[in-house]
This record gives C-alpha cells, structure tokens and sequence, in this order.
C-alpha cells in the first residue's frame, strides 16, 4: 500500500495511488527510451526526435528488432527478455485507463469508469485496490530495469548510476546550457555507446 501521511483523505489517497503509478510508468518508459537509443546507436537528437513520436508499444517492437539484429538467436536469457518485453506492452495498456479514464477515489482504492465504443457502446467499472497498485509499481520497476539489462547485454555496456551520470554532465556543462535530466542520462547512455560498441554479444 502507498505510504499515506496521517490524516490523509479518501480523495488525497487516490490522487497519490493514480500519481505514483504514473511516474513510475514514465520511469520505465524512460528506460525504454535509453535502451532504444543504445541499441540503435542513435545520437541525442535523433533519439528524442524518435522516442517523442512512438509509443510504448512501437519502442517495444524497435527495441525486440534490434535485439534481433544481434547474432545472440540462442543466448539463454532472450525468452525472458521478450517475454518482459511484452509485458511492458500490457502494462501500457493499464496506463491509458488511467489516463484517459474518469476514476473515483474509494476507500479501498480507486475505481475507474471506462467506456469503449468501438462497433458498439459498452460501460465497464473497475475497482484498483491499492494492494493491486502497489503491485504494479514492483513490476514496473523490475520491467524497467528488464530493460535496462538487455541492453547492456547486447551492448555490452557497463550501466552508470543515475545520479552519477546527472551529476557528471551537468557538472561539466556551461550554466546557460545545462540539459534536461533526460538529456544528462540519454548522453551518459550515449557516451557508453561510442566506447564499447559491439561488446559483450552473447
């Protein structure tokens, strides 16, 4: 369950099971992003230009092609890597409820109401205890860094620490021309893949 401050109300509670979920998400989709990048080779430019115009579910399709490019058919972990690809598939489908949904704080969780209307209108409620959040978060997470490890075994890249590779591109950056946090870790990413390219096949 989320760590909910004393006194918190039903509504608050909601709001921050809903927020969690979404920057959680974003997280893992950021991962993505980087793995795409690295497995592509891509410079910053061309990454944010192709990442910002797919969605998950493309990344993902990008990302299983480019492993397939590598000569690794029959390295022991691949089953699994896919198969945690595709779970990133169904969790992106889990966040487009959210949203795009209109959702009612409960005081078990959240309830959203979701409407399809594709060949024909149908109403559906669905009640997401904040047990099911939490475990959606743990997946996300260990999905992200599924992903993480793919690429660095394709790649063969040794992965930086996050707040290490902030503080070091930031730290060398002019004031007036400090990238984004995105643009720090992406050019970290990158800067591991002009030293190492084509390491570490399996």
């Amino acid at each position: 369950m989320p760590n909910f401050a004393h006194g918190m109300t039903i509504d608050q509670k909601g709001y921050l099971a809903v927020g969690e979920f979404m920057s959680r998400f974003a997280l893992m989709e950021f991962q993505l992003d980087v793995a795409l990048r690295s497995l592509l080779n891509l410079g910053l430019l061309e990454a944010h230009l192709i990442n910002s115009n797919i969605d998950v579910r493309t990344k993902v399709y990008v990302v299983k092609a480019a492993v397939e490019l590598r000569p690794i058919a029959n390295a022991p972990w691949l089953n699994q890597a896919k198969r945690d690809l595709e779970s990133i598939v169904k969790i992106a489908e889990k966040r487009n409820i959210l949203a795009h949904t209109k959702f009612f704080p409960r005081e078990e969780g959240v309830e959203f109401s979701h409407i399809k209307a594709k060949g024909k209108l149908a109403l559906s409620d669905h009640l997401w205890t904040f047990e099911v959040f939490d475990d959606l978060g743990e997946q996300m997470r260990m999905l992200g860094d599924a992903v993480t490890t793919i690429a660095t075994r394709v790649t063969g890249h040794i992965g930086t620490p996050l707040m290490a590779a902030i503080a070091e591109t930031l730290g060398n950056a002019q004031p007036a021309l400090r990238p984004s946090i995105m643009d720090a870790l992406l050019l970290a990413a990158a800067n591991r893949t002009n030293d190492d390219t084509g390491n570490g096949q399996e």
